[in-house]
């Protein structure tokens, strides 16, 4: 991984930018997909409105991630009142019973 991140960056520059991202795209797949890694992944959606969005039919009332599908990520968003911040995480049950019990997580939500 610290041979793909101070290699990739130097891709990025010349006349073949979009090739380049393309072909990041496919290392992180393929790094993900292997069986020898655990992978998780932590992203945030905070400000970007989320519960300000309105396709014609009004402002959601809750906004939520695709959960079933999205496997080892954790993602956080604003919630709707604007004054935190929910985490929603995704793991396999075994992971989630780690991670429910583990003391510096427990400590985040004093």
């Amino acid at each position: 991984m610290v041979e793909f991140n101070e290699n990739h960056p130097k891709r990025l520059k010349g006349d073949n930018v979009f090739e380049a991202i393309c072909e990041y795209f496919k290392e992180i797949g393929n790094i993900m997909s292997g069986d020898d890694i655990n992978f998780f992944i932590c992203t945030s959606a905070c400000t970007f409105g989320m519960y300000e969005i309105d396709f014609g039919w009004g402002k959601p009332i809750w906004v939520s991630i695709p959960g079933d599908i999205l496997k080892n990520v954790a993602t956080l968003i604003d919630t709707k009142e604007g004054d935190g911040v929910d985490a929603w995480v995704s793991l396999s049950e075994e992971d989630m019973a780690l991670f429910e019990r583990d003391r510096n997580f427990l400590l985040l939500l004093l």
